[in-house]
């Protein structure tokens, strides 16, 4: 009868983490599907928010160590385009547990710890991406990013952030786009074809 027990209280452990991850799975799949075949970012945000939703109800801090190796990818991924969409704070939170979970397993490449920073810059979260840039292990790894000099703006009026020249200042200022043609180029510092775009623009300006 022991014996038995036993058995069955296995049985019902090994399929746990299955059952979990074909939902977490699925999940991403129609995330990512929205976010290919829907060309409009104003479109695909709200769907691929509720999706999102599916996957982070299912999760606490508490239970992010019990997750396997693919859901947590699963996990880190979802957060990750909701972050790039929508520079929403709380996606990148959610980034920031999968990362430690990550880290904590020893398993983060160079481009996460670049991805998770520039997370940080794109959601005007300074702070946050200057103590992560400071952690021993992104030393050497990631340039620490500008500190903001906020200045009292209306915040109903379009602003931009001025780097100084030696990178370490933002300042924000009121964006003076007078008549006439303007060219204005939208970029996200999480995006590699912005990134390559701005390594190209500084070498031939």
């Amino acid at each position: 009868m022991m014996r038995r027990t036993i058995f069955i209280g296995l049985l019902a452990f090994s399929l746990s983490p299955w059952a979990h991850g074909a939902v977490f799975q699925r999940n991403l799949d129609a995330l990512e599907k929205i976010d290919r075949e829907t060309p409009r970012v104003e479109e695909k945000v709200p769907p691929m928010a509720t999706i999102y939703q599916g996957i982070s109800a299912r999760l606490s801090s508490a239970d992010m160590s019990a997750l396997d190796k693919a859901d947590l990818d699963d996990f880190w991924r979802a957060a990750k385009i909701l972050a790039f969409y929508t520079s929403d704070p709380a996606y990148v939170r959610d980034m920031r547990k999968a990362f430690d979970e990550l880290a904590r397993r020893m398993i983060v490449e160079t481009r996460d710890r670049e991805d998770m920073q520039a997370s940080y810059v794109s959601a005007r979260m300074f702070g946050d991406a200057q103590q992560f840039a400071r952690l021993p292990a992104n030393q050497g790894v990631l340039k620490e990013p500008p500190i903001l000099r906020s200045r009292a703006l209306e915040t109903d009026k379009l602003t931009l952030l001025q780097i100084n020249h030696d990178g370490l200042v933002a300042v924000q200022h009121r964006a003076a786009i007078s008549h006439g043609v303007h060219v204005l180029v939208v970029s996200s510092p999480a995006c590699h074809f912005s990134r390559n775009a701005a390594a190209a623009i500084a070498s031939d300006p």
